[in-house]
């Protein structure tokens, strides 16, 4: 079966939308397929933030950058 791959970009500018925010990528993660992988780039909850960028995939999540 073919790999595919999303990236996926997140603002959360607080604190309840932060929450929300982690709560559909974990959701995500549990129904992705093996096949299937994710880039997350998330801010917030301001421009000065630090941003992170994330590789998701069913199994585990990584951390590449901050």
């Amino acid at each position: 079966m073919k790999k595919s791959a999303w990236l996926i970009y997140m603002h959360t500018p607080n604190a309840k939308d932060q929450k929300h925010g982690m709560r559909a990528l974990k959701k995500m993660q549990a129904n992705m397929n093996d096949n299937v992988s994710a880039f997350v780039i998330h801010f917030g909850p301001t421009v000065k933030s630090d941003c992170t960028l994330s590789y998701i995939t069913k199994h585990d999540t990584i951390v590449l950058e901050h």
